[in-house]
């Protein structure tokens, strides 16, 4: 059996249990059996709210304030005496004509 084989079965068993999880959470509990006096799928929905807010933050962080604030993030790669490799991401402002001489932003955060 090659590897890539094993690493096909193991992503589908992943798949298979992921889709029987969501399938899951449309079936409630039989009367009496609950373990919350609260409705059944609160943990869910939080959850989802969750990766929803830290879905609109990234989008904030990555595209809209870029693109308000004249620069774009730019990926720098640092590599330390040792060998390891560090991944950085840094602003790059992007010249516009009205700027003419001015490279850098006039206040700056070190």
């Amino acid at each position: 059996m090659a590897a890539n084989e094993v690493w096909d079965k193991i992503e589908i068993q992943g798949v298979e249990e992921t889709s029987v999880d969501l399938s899951l959470l449309r079936v409630p509990p039989e009367p009496g059996h609950a373990d919350v006096s609260f409705w059944y799928a609160t943990y869910c929905v939080a959850g989802i709210f969750l990766l929803f807010c830290c879905g609109i933050y990234y989008w904030l962080w990555t595209i809209v304030l870029p693109r308000r604030g004249g620069y774009e993030l730019v990926e720098e790669i640092e590599e330390s005496s040792d060998g390891a490799r560090n991944t950085k991401l840094t602003r790059r402002y992007i010249k516009s004509s009205a700027d003419e001489g001015e490279q850098q932003p006039l206040l700056t955060t070190t």
